[in-house]
């Protein structure tokens, strides 16, 4: 019987089985994600930046959802205001 594989996430340093493509805790890309999907070399590049930088795909998704959330509330707010 072999030894099992294990991945260790670089975000949260979750202990993961070596197959697994996203990690358990923080549901991260793990390398086996990136081994299983054929992409470009372009999408490799853009990856290897976001994670560089110490961000996942999914942080730029959120942080644009939240921004267009306080702009649409802002909206309302001012709408609702009585101009004298």
């Amino acid at each position: 019987m072999g030894s099992p594989s294990a991945e260790i996430c670089d975000a949260c340093n979750t202990i993961n089985i070596g197959s697994a493509r996203h990690c358990k805790c923080c549901a991260r890309k793990l390398p086996a994600f990136y081994a299983a999907v054929d992409r470009p070399k372009e999408s490799r590049a853009s990856v290897l930046l976001w994670q560089s930088l110490g961000l996942s795909e999914r942080a730029s998704v959120m942080d644009f959802a939240a921004f267009s959330v306080v702009i649409n509330v802002l909206i309302v707010i001012t709408a609702s205001i009585p101009i004298r």
